[in-house]
C-alpha cells in the first residue's frame, strides 16, 4: 500500500515496493524487515472458497495469475 522494505520467504529475501503481490502458501515462514514506512495488506483465502467457486473465479481477470501457480 505504501513505503518499501524487504520481504523474506523461508530462506529467500527480496526488496519490495508499492504494487508488489505475493502468494504465500500455508505454513511457510515469511515476514518483513528494513521497513521504510511500509504498509501492507494481507488477504487470507480459504481453499474452500476457491474450490466451491472455481467456475466463476476462473473467468475473473487475474485469477489465474494469482491462484493457479505451481
Amino acid at each position: 500500500m505504501s513505503g518499501k522494505g524487504c520481504h523474506y520467504l523461508e530462506e529467500m529475501s527480496m526488496p519490495i515496493q508499492v504494487g508488489d503481490v505475493f502468494v504465500i502458501p500455508p505454513c511457510v515462514k515469511h515476514g518483513y524487515y528494513c521497513m521504510e514506512g511500509l504498509d501492507v495488506f494481507h488477504i487470507l483465502v480459504a481453499e474452500r472458497l476457491i474450490t466451491e467457486n472455481y467456475s466463476i473465479l476462473s473467468k475473473t481477470p487475474g485469477f489465474s495469475a494469482l491462484f493457479e501457480i505451481e
